[in-house]
């Protein structure tokens, strides 16, 4: 029994004993009248703080469960969204790796548990050992792609139903964030990669070639060109277009803007057209047009784009580009360093 308890039943007992005290004490006197006008107001007010105490406690004890339930549900929650967010990573992901399932099955073992019932726990548990067929395989085919997630989705089901928040996630609710994820978010992820492209392109390259800044730019007919420059000279090596038109083709070239930079005509590739401000020796070649195309992503590009060890990922194809050209080059049997050394000297002459 709580001490508060305790207290006031003794002070109701007291309080009773007083009152018989008092009654026996006026009987020796004739005020009988005020004898029960006394004990009917002590009566009263002793009958009003009983019931008075015991809707209070009724109250308190309501109000300190109710309290604990929406502790107890915001800690479910809580526990359940790192949970789910966990899933979605291996989601966006399409893969699950030793360290994800490992870290899924921790949060289970050490939160999940505490909050889910028998079944709910039982369940998740099978889809999780159901998820380990997947874990440390990179190249999972499409079919087991969508095995795996739906998978993920059948676990995210469990724990919305046990929430009891009336969301859902149905069959037709599954189709369209799969129409989404097939269409918009390789998009996304293609001009993530495009953002990106330049200083992960520079941080390769730069260990083999002296280059300063490595940048986007309109080059021909308003196409956007990859371009790397080449330390101390106004040549760039262009690489393009990268968003391609369906008449344009993927070439490389030195280029040079010639009105700005005179010394370099005698090696220009024509005198007009988008070709005159580009070095003769430029390169074309079709599998230059499989590297990267940002207009049409399909998902051969995403899957180049995300395999970081693979040759055919587009920062590795750039890379090994570039270096070939830069050492394979030569005009007039000269190579591009050569050049570059010829018309800084008529530079220094004129001045």
């Amino acid at each position: 029994m709580k001490k508060q308890t305790l207290f006031s039943l003794i002070a109701v007992f007291a309080g009773s004993a007083l009152f018989v005290y008092l009654y026996q004490y006026m009987k020796m006197f004739e005020g009988k009248d005020l004898i029960a006008a006394i004990s009917g107001t002590f009566l009263q007010a002793v009958i009003t703080a009983v019931i008075t105490y015991f809707l209070l406690t009724g109250q308190s004890a309501a109000e300190e469960v109710k309290e604990r339930n929406v502790e107890v549900f915001k800690q479910k929650n809580e526990a359940y969204k790192s949970f789910i967010d966990e899933l979605w990573k291996a989601w966006n992901d399409k893969n699950i790796s030793y360290s994800e399932i490992s870290n899924l099955l921790s949060i289970v073992s050490q939160k999940i548990i505490l909050y889910s019932n028998k079944i709910t726990t039982e369940k998740i548990l099978f889809s999780l050992s159901t998820l380990t067929k997947y874990v440390g395989h990179e190249n999972l085919t499409d079919a087991d792609k969508d095995k795996m997630q739906d998978e993920i989705i059948n676990i995210v089901k469990i724990l919305t139903k046990e929430l009891d928040l009336g969301g859902d996630i149905n069959t037709e609710s599954i189709k369209s964030i799969k129409i989404i994820e097939n269409t918009i978010l390789p998009l996304l992820d293609v001009k993530e990669f495009k953002i990106k492209l330049p200083s992960l392109l520079k941080e390769k390259v730069d260990k083999s070639i002296p280059i300063g800044q490595v940048f986007y730019k309109t080059i021909e007919e308003g196409l956007e060109y990859l371009c790397v420059e080449i330390e101390k000279s106004p040549i760039l090596i262009a690489i393009g277009p990268v968003s391609k038109q369906r008449s344009s083709f993927t070439l490389i070239g030195f280029y040079v803007e010639y009105y700005q930079n005179p010394e370099y005509w005698d090696y220009r590739d024509a005198s007009k057209g988008w070709r005159k401000d580009f070095l003769a020796g430029w390169w074309r070649d079709p599998l230059y047009d499989k590297m990267i195309d940002f207009n049409n992503v399909d998902k051969d590009s995403i899957s180049r784009i995300k395999n970081e060890k693979s040759d055919d990922n587009p920062i590795n194809q750039f890379t090994m580009l570039i270096e070939k050209y830069y050492s394979e080059w030569k005009v007039n049997d000269k190579n591009i360093l050569e050049i570059i050394n010829i018309c800084t000297k008529k530079i220094n002459t004129q001045k």
